[in-house]
């Protein structure tokens, strides 16, 4: 559980996170040399510490500025030319971005977190698909069995490098989802090498970490059956598929007591998937085919493992009516499959005009009516082992504050509806390509990113905020909210609840009815206590979630407590913010003490009437917070506003700013 704090509790950065780059002492660089950024920590994620650090050069005299997810100016000051060492102190839990400017104009950015420890149970539920198990990008690096010395030369990396173990650790996921080629685990037929030697790793490290790994069996081996070029295919003999089988009961007799589910191909009811080749290309006669023998063979010795299956791209309800009308539901302890929309939100479903304003609750009800009639009407786990939201250039694509929103929005609504297992798609970027449809998925960004190795994303605080607070916590549903308010109700084991609340359609004000203290909390980490005013206290809800822990027993529209600002605002200018305080219902006089972003005001307000007063705040350059390529580029600024009344925090209240980046 998070504990409502503005500063994290200063300690020593874990070995996992030891510095990788040192403090560099002032030194001379060239005056052409635009601003540069290095990394003091792995991904410039910050662990159980309120202060973060850099290596800054810069060719000529610059300023810097951190701001955080909201867009908020948090920090500043100036750097001479040269190399020098950047500290930024008092920085409570969140996501940021550094900004240095030199003189001339020429700029350097780059992400930044700060992050408690996991030092909770992991729950199974949140998971991620990881890239520890695939050979390296470079052409030809994928590791070849050699017969002579029967071993595999050493002919590239794993894609994920262990150092990758950090901050899938601080994520606080409970599970992976990864590959073990058949072609590299059986080079030679019924020779059972295991694969190149970073499979035991990661699969232990895993196992270690209490994330055991959902162990993909994929794809084709070119021993058995062949497509027209050669290339293995999806099994089609009787000889592949009993093959196969024998593979998956080899993977799981290797690694018994560390992989306990496996899943049996991926996607096969892609018809363009590179890997779906041969005469049975997208079957689903084929697959019930291979998925019976696997089943069957794989129980025989191992029969508590858990199969999966058919992993299926999207939600293919006509697809799967064929696969369980030949009785695959016989077959499968699970079913998984992979409900991508994107770009669209969670709660609208596909943009495809077949499937528009179906959010997944809708999505999932028809999956598990579907398995229900084939099933007797008995349902089965559900499983998506892959959904997510690329943040990429592209018309298909979301900005990383919407991916992160999205995240979030996207397990509360699954996990409510039933479906026991998410694997998020993906830890981290693919590549270094801001367009590049299948690059940016990730929760991190890629290892040769320009804005910082494997720097976090805002989708990374977000789901570590997720699994710190909903770890553990069993979904009891939706509950009644004003329009437009989503709130969806978590109990964890000891009663306690959790609220996560948000409006799809843009801010709104709600006041809960509370008879006690509440924690509410952001999606990147940073909390408030609340106590209530006469048994009220008062949020500003918006597309981002926030979550509130404590009893909760009613969600009022709109707060008497009311913070505005105009509607949009140029880049570097000031905006006035202007907070209401309406007592006319009240018996007592109200007073409010306000702080806006460092500035404090007080608000005195006579029974039945209503004041006003309001600060001027610096714009900034605010956050992306729509599609990027295809759509107008907004920007937007969140002011936001901690309300005191009668000295306790009663409210924690926001306004939007549209940020004009002429």
């Amino acid at each position: 559980m998070l504990k409502p704090r503005r500063r994290g509790r200063l300690a020593a950065v874990p070995a996992a996170l030891a510095l990788a780059v040192p403090l560099l002492a002032a030194s001379p660089a060239s005056a052409a040399d635009p601003p540069d950024i290095a990394q003091t920590t792995f991904g410039s994620i910050f662990v159980d510490t309120s202060t973060a650090s850099f290596a800054v050069t810069t060719g000529a005299p610059a300023t810097w500025l951190v701001i955080d997810d909201q867009g908020r100016p948090l920090a500043e000051g100036e750097l001479e030319a040269g190399a020098s060492p950047l500290t930024v102190p008092g920085l409570p839990i969140g996501q940021y971005t550094l900004i240095v400017t030199d003189e001339a104009g020429a700029s350097d950015s780059t992400p930044f977190a700060v992050v408690t420890s996991f030092d909770g149970d992991r729950d199974v539920r949140f998971g991620l698909n990881t890239k520890f198990g695939l050979p390296a990008e470079a052409p030809g690096s994928v590791p070849t069995w050699n017969p002579v010395t029967e071993t595999y030369d050493p002919m590239g990396t794993s894609r994920y490098g262990q150092e990758l173990n950090a901050a899938l650790e601080l994520s606080g996921t409970g599970g992976v989802r990864d590959t073990i080629a058949w072609n590299q685990f059986e080079p030679e037929e019924a020779r059972y090498e295991g694969g190149p030697e970073w499979y035991d790793t990661y699969i232990a490290a895993t196992a270690e970490m209490d994330a055991p790994t959902l162990v993909i069996l994929s794809y084709g081996n070119k021993l058995y059956d062949v497509d027209a070029q050669g290339v293995g295919a999806a099994p089609y003999t009787e000889e592949g598929i009993a093959a196969y089988a024998a593979y998956a009961r080899e993977v799981l007799t290797r690694y018994e007591g560390q992989v306990d589910a496996v899943e049996i191909w991926n996607e096969y009811n892609g018809r363009e998937a590179p890997w779906n080749r041969g005469p049975c290309k997208a079957d689903a006669r084929c697959y019930y085919e291979m998925l019976k023998v696997t089943y069957e063979v794989v129980k025989e010795t191992h029969p508590e493992a858990t199969i999966v299956g058919p992993a299926g791209v999207t939600i293919p309800y006509a697809w799967l009516d064929e696969l369980f009308s030949y009785g695959a539901l016989d077959y499968l302890d699970a079913v998984s499959v992979h409900p991508y929309g994107f770009p669209a939100s969670p709660e609208s479903g596909y943009g495809n005009p077949n499937f528009e304003g179906v959010g997944l609750e809708a999505r999932i009800a028809d999956l598990d009516a579907l398995v229900r009639e084939h099933n007797g009407g008995e349902s089965k786990p559900l499983w998506f082992t892959e959904i997510g939201w690329g943040s990429y250039e592209a018309p298909r694509g979301v900005s990383e504050a919407v991916q992160a929103d999205y995240l979030v929005r996207s397990h509360v609504l699954a996990l409510s509806a039933g479906v026991d297992r998410m694997y998020w798609y993906s830890l981290r970027n693919d590549r270094t390509l801001p367009a590049g449809p299948g690059a940016n998925w990730g929760l991190l960004r890629n290892e040769g990113d320009p804005l910082g190795s494997n720097a976090p994303k805002e989708a990374f605080t977000a789901y570590a905020t997720m699994t710190r607070l909903l770890s553990g916590a069993a979904a009891s549903g939706r509950e009644e909210a004003p329009d437009g308010v989503r709130s969806y109700v978590f109990t964890r084991a000891d009663g306690e609840q959790v609220r996560v609340l948000w409006s799809p359609d843009g801010p709104q004000d709600v006041t809960l009815s509370v008879a006690d203290d509440v924690t509410a909390t952001r999606i990147d980490g940073d909390s408030r206590a609340l106590t209530p005013d006469g048994g009220r206290v008062y949020l500003t809800i918006g597309q981002e979630p926030i979550y509130v822990e404590g009893d909760v027993s009613d969600i009022g529209a709109g707060s008497r407590i009311e913070v505005s600002a105009p509607a949009s605002a140029t880049q570097g200018a000031e905006v006035t913010v202007t907070v209401t305080v309406d007592s006319t219902g009240e018996s007592r006089p109200t007073v409010a003490r306000l702080e806006i972003e460092g500035q404090r005001l007080n608000v005195t307000t006579p029974p039945r009437q209503v004041r006003t007063d309001g600060a001027t705040v610096p714009v900034g350059p605010g956050v992306e917070t729509t599609p990027l390529e295809g759509q107008a580029q907004v920007y937007t600024r969140t002011v936001l506003v901690d309300v005191q009344i009668k000295h306790e925090q009663s409210g924690w209240l926001a306004a939007e700013v549209l940020v004009d980046r002429l």
